[in-house]
């Protein structure tokens, strides 16, 4: 199985690609397409990618933090008492559980293998895993040195067993076939135990044994990633070899595109865009492939022109209400304003202030809950920027009427008696939707429409309760429809 299994956000690919390029390139075999084999199902190759790895490489970025996929294999990875080596790629904090492990820094990276932080990721990585060292023939021969003074039994035995510990490591075929004959050759008969090797005149050294060079992974290059239609790029193949060399490979190649409608490829490895959109480029040669070499085809508008990196200029408070009665809880929400228009709602790094702890408290996420009656100021402050105060206010709640328990005085006069409406005599439902109101501002939509189940048991037809419980289910809806688990 692989030594290191990737773990990113799908929107992170790119990113994740160039990483798996150069940890190959460095020796180390990468788990990270994450394409399904035909015949079998997604949760078995991914179980059976995690027991095989001895590493697992979690890219932290703010696409990462919202996938469950990534923590769920990050939570598998420490279960399993695997290494877990954590690289930030954008400027966040990693899920509460993971911040205590040291973690790479690849903010800024540009991709390329030349970097000081790729080089100490690809050192740490050796320093935890160690370096796969696949022996040459010239070892080999280190293990021979002395076997001519052998009988020939003896050399035969030690032949076999030299072929036994050193046929899995891929000497191949070829290999296996020269120790054979060799062995044969020995014990031929009339071929003399005792006959030494010719002696080598005065001051002539013996050849060296040439060690086994193979190709070891393969690597892409080209003069540019993004093209606009009708554009051609040219790429090369790289090959890596096992005695640390790199040679340039131009035959016996076979390029494939995952997207002919954006870009093709030719046999000389010929990229031509076609139109905007995103192909992987990968090469075969035998039995080893290239990881993805990926090029964006970009419309002439769009190739060339910087996208200016948004900035938080305005944040704003969002409240359900104004006022609120003592001892109720209200959820805060905080609007960021960005530079480019847009706007986005802020969970993380948020520092509030209120004007009288005394009357209300908050908590880090914004759930502010009253104490007493009184008038509050509420302020946040997210990075450099903070919002305008907002004013809150916290009412002690009405108490109930007091009914005299004393019985009316019976009269013997004849009193002329009222009729009073029978809205007059139900009991106020105003409690119950204001509770109700409250426990859906704060998320707990099934306390809600406790209460409002109650109002209606008083009124099955009160306008303002069934809104309340039309409006309440459909956020609950909405909730579990961005894959919260709550209950209706």
């Amino acid at each position: 199985m692989a030594d290191i299994f990737l773990s990113y956000a799908n929107e992170d690919r790119q990113t994740a690609a160039q990483l798996a390029q150069v940890l190959e390139t460095a020796g180390f075999t990468v788990w990270w397409d994450r394409r399904i084999p035909a015949g079998r199902t997604w949760r078995t190759v991914l179980e059976e990618a995690l027991q095989g790895m001895r590493c697992l490489i979690v890219l932290w970025s703010e696409n990462s933090l919202k996938s469950p996929w990534v923590i769920e294999e990050a939570e598998e990875a420490r279960r399993l008492e695997k290494m877990l080596f954590p690289v930030l790629i954008h400027q966040i904090e990693p899920p509460v559980g993971f911040r205590t492990i040291q973690a790479a820094n690849l903010i800024d990276w540009d991709g390329s293998a030349d970097t000081s932080a790729v080089k100490l990721l690809v050192t740490d990585l050796k320093s935890l895993l160690g370096e796969t060292k696949v022996r040459s023939l010239a070892e080999v021969g280190d293990d021979r040195a002395g076997y001519a003074t052998d009988s020939p039994g003896s050399l035969l035995s030690r032949l076999r067993q030299l072929f036994a510990r050193h046929l899995w490591i891929g000497f191949g075929s070829g290999a296996a076939i020269a120790l054979i004959l060799l062995a044969l050759q020995i014990s031929w008969p009339g071929r003399k135990a005792s006959e030494p090797p010719p002696a080598k005149p005065d001051g002539e050294l013996s050849p060296a044994q040439p060690a086994v060079r193979q190709l070891t992974a393969l690597a892409i290059a080209g003069a540019t990633r993004e093209l606009k239609p009708d554009e051609n790029v040219t790429l090369k193949l790289q090959g890596h070899y096992s005695d640390g060399t790199r040679n340039d490979i131009s035959e016996s190649i076979i390029w494939t595109s995952s997207d002919s409608q954006v870009a093709t490829v030719d046999g000389q490895g010929k990229v031509k865009a076609l139109r905007p959109g995103t192909a992987e480029i990968s090469a075969r040669q035998g039995e080893l492939v290239s990881a993805p070499w990926i090029v964006q085809v970009r419309s002439e508008q769009t190739v060339g022109k910087e996208i200016p990196v948004a900035r938080m200029v305005k944040v704003t408070i969002m409240a359900a209400r104004a006022e609120l009665f003592a001892n109720e809880k209200v959820a805060l929400r905080v609007l960021g304003h960005y530079s480019d228009q847009s706007e986005r709602i802020l969970t993380r790094d948020l520092r509030w202030q209120i004007s009288n702890p005394a009357i209300a408290t908050i908590t880090p996420d914004g759930q502010l809950s009253g104490l007493r009656p009184g008038k509050i100021d509420v302020s946040v402050r997210a990075g450099e920027v903070a919002s305008r105060p907002v004013t809150i206010v916290l009412k002690e709640r009405p108490r109930k009427p007091q009914v005299d328990p004393s019985p009316a005085k019976a009269t013997t006069e004849t009193k002329a008696v009222t009729l009073v409406p029978a809205e007059s005599v139900r009991p106020k439902l105003a409690p119950y939707i204001a509770r109700a109101k409250s426990l859906r501002d704060q998320g707990q939509y099934a306390g809600a429409l406790a209460e409002l189940q109650k109002a209606a048991a008083i009124d099955p037809s009160h306008a303002e309760v069934l809104k309340e419980i039309e409006l309440t289910r459909k956020a609950c809806a909405a909730e579990i429809n961005l894959g919260q688990k709550i209950d209706c």
